[in-house]
């Protein structure tokens, strides 16, 4: 951030009259940059859409602009009732200002690198890869906390299913090996992977895994919760289908329904707190909000990492930034 705040102004002269972010050419056709990084307006956010609404005579435009700004404002003053504490900005809707907190905590830590997370169009190939990784090991995190009982004789497993390189699960190998060994964590009773290919490494779909088992207890179908995580604004919605049953019809996995979550980082909600797009949603989602809700009190190891991210954001200077990001690349 600039100096640690930005105002209204700022934003306008950045976003539409800078080029930084989107270039407005006659009126209504739109040019998007990767350059968007000072601020938390994420760039994949529904409310970008509203640029599109700007008219076509310079009167029209500043108008539209200054409306557009305050509404961003606004919808960041939401995101701050929301959050509460966990939110590291302070937005001040009456101002049109978004100022950083002096002493970040921990949580707020987190927050922004879920920021970068959500914005992966503005980083190279070799910086996404391990943002996502990331991302994937704090959501399996999460789920663990989300189904943590362990009594006797009764325990709740959670693993990494996906070709996610930190992964130490118990599903390793190609597709078909971790296929047979969810196979037999669950019991299923007609699975069949004979058809696969050996060199099929995919996860079908699958990111996590977690499974409740039950001593002396080889009867089908155990609860079971598979998730996917997914950073992209424009693929997690179609990823909601990459786990449904149908998927899986031609293995004989699975002999009964399952929970079927989806993390993402981004703030997917509008002003009132309610999804953005209601019928785009169909499965429980993991947001960002219900993110740092599970985490506020619990994994001090993942503050840490993501620590270690929050420079791209908090550097003043757009060198800086670039030099500190190609020390996370490699």
């Amino acid at each position: 951030m600039y100096k640690g705040e930005v105002a209204k102004g700022e934003v306008i002269d950045v976003v539409f009259k800078e080029g930084a972010g989107v270039i407005v050419q006659d009126g209504d056709e739109e040019d998007y940059d990767d350059d968007l990084d000072d601020d938390d307006v994420d760039a994949s956010d529904p409310l970008s859409r509203q640029l599109a609404s700007l008219g076509s005579s310079k009167g029209q435009k500043d108008d539209r602009q200054e409306a557009i700004a305050i509404d961003w404002f606004n919808y960041l003053a939401s995101r701050q009732t929301g959050l509460g504490e966990m939110y590291p900005f302070i937005a001040d809707s009456d101002k049109s200002s978004l100022k950083i907190k002096s002493n970040l905590k921990p949580i707020h830590h987190l927050y922004l690198y879920l920021l970068l997370a959500s914005n992966l169009h503005l980083f190279s190939p070799e910086l996404r890869t391990k943002i996502t990784t990331d991302f994937e090991y704090i959501c399996f995190e999460v789920q663990k906390l989300m189904f943590p009982l362990m009594l006797t004789g009764v325990k709740t497993h959670t693993h990494i299913f996906g070709k996610n390189p930190t992964n130490n699960s118990v599903f390793t190998g190609n597709l078909k090996n971790k296929l047979i060994k969810l196979g037999e964590l669950i019991q299923a009773r007609k699975l069949d992977t004979d058809f696969l290919d050996a060199r099929n490494s995919g996860d079908n779909g699958i990111d996590l895994v977690s499974v409740m088992k039950f001593d002396n207890d080889n009867a089908y179908g155990p609860p079971l919760i598979i998730s996917q995580c997914a950073c992209s604004y424009k693929e997690w919605k179609k990823k909601q289908h990459d786990n449904s049953p149908e998927r899986y019809r031609q293995f004989n996995l699975f002999d009964v329904d399952y929970l079927r979550l989806m993390f993402i980082p981004m703030y997917y909600r509008n002003q009132s707190g309610q999804w953005f797009e209601i019928r785009d949603v169909f499965l429980s989602v993991m947001d960002r909000l219900r993110i740092m809700k599970v985490l506020l009190y619990q994994n001090k190891k993942l503050y840490n990492q993501a620590n270690n991210w929050s420079p791209l954001v908090l550097l003043p200077t757009k060198d800086e930034r670039e030099i500190f990001a190609g020390f996370l690349a490699e």
